[in-house]
């Protein structure tokens, strides 16, 4: 059932190369944050918009900062697709600046409340622990919410449905076309979940625990019953450093939890995670979680990501298995 689904899914985005003059001629034009944005908005868009990238494919999105060409793409768009919560930190002058319309942003994580870069959901994705056991407060780059909700495939879901919902309001002559896309790609990523969740059934939830390079996972513990105990950076963004006092008490954290498994972004430096991981003998695991691979990496589309980063989980705490 899986499969067929992934195949309905990829027979609604692929397009001829005469469909896809036609979209770039008279069908809407998206312009989407982030690649994994992109992806949902291809999907949802099908043969009916052109749909482009404003980050490049390894940038960090807590550090973008677009040019004047990124500007006049976002003029141009009828649609400007964003996660929102504070992730695109750049969008905000462009905004004072008349550079968006506001009536023309589509904000894909808005209806759905987010959570806090604090939370601590009842033994699962712990916010930093040793911070908290030290008095560390911690400013947090994008305000008090936690923006990386993809790594969730029900907010997945969300953004899919308030796509179909915005890019029919703007063409309601595909209204229909929208929908049931929307509907394929929902039931896909239903299977996703079903999917990660059987990986990790296996593995005892004691020994589902993680310290990630930043706090990236906590949608992802939730959902999957993960115990994040730290974070080698002290906020949810990259744009941040670790004290001496603050590493030395996240590898006690470590070695007291029994957390064998670090995990850090696999399109930035890890020398500092592959230092800790020496450490306190823990398996390092390089992912994607802010952007995608490159064609036929595996992780070239958001199914695609997840499902490699949830096989790499699972094998590293199998491998730390007695």
């Amino acid at each position: 059932m899986y499969q067929l689904v992934i195949a309905l899914v990829a027979a609604a985005v692929a397009l001829t190369p005469a469909s896809r003059a036609d979209a770039q001629s008279s069908g809407l034009r998206i312009v989407a944050t982030t690649p994994i944005l992109a992806d949902v908005a291809k999907v949802i868009a099908g043969d009916r918009a052109n749909v482009e990238t404003l980050f490049p494919a390894d940038a960090d999105p807590h550090a973008f900062e677009p040019g004047p060409r990124d500007a006049a793409r976002l003029a141009r768009a009828d649609l400007v697709v964003v996660n929102g919560l504070g992730l695109e930190i750049f969008l905000e002058k462009f905004l004072e600046a008349g550079k968006v319309d506001p009536g023309r942003l589509v904000v894909a994580s808005e209806g759905r409340v987010p959570r806090t870069a604090s939370d601590d959901p009842e033994g699962h994705g712990e916010a930093c622990e040793h911070d908290h056991e030290h008095g560390h407060e911690h400013p947090h780059e994008h305000g008090p919410v936690d923006p990386h909700v993809w790594l969730d495939p029900e907010w997945v879901a969300h953004w899919a449905r308030r796509l179909a919902e915005s890019f029919a309001a703007r063409d309601p002559a595909a209204a229909a076309g929208y929908t049931s896309r929307c509907e394929q790609f929902v039931e896909a990523l239903a299977e996703l979940d079903k999917e990660i969740r059987s990986l990790f059934e296996p593995i005892p939830a004691e020994k589902r625990v993680l310290v990630t390079d930043h706090n990236t996972f906590g949608y992802f513990a939730e959902r999957y019953g993960v115990r994040v105990i730290g974070h080698i950076l002290p906020n949810i963004s990259t744009i941040s450093e670790i004290s001496a006092r603050d590493l030395a008490a996240l590898q006690n954290a470590m070695r007291e939890a029994g957390a064998r498994v670090i995990v850090a972004e696999e399109t930035e430096n890890p020398a500092l995670a592959q230092r800790v991981a020496e450490d306190v003998g823990a398996h390092l695991v390089l992912v994607r979680t802010h952007t995608l691979g490159p064609p036929g990496s595996g992780t070239d589309s958001y199914i695609g990501l997840m499902r490699t980063l949830a096989e790499r989980l699972a094998k590293a705490w199998q491998a730390d298995r007695p």
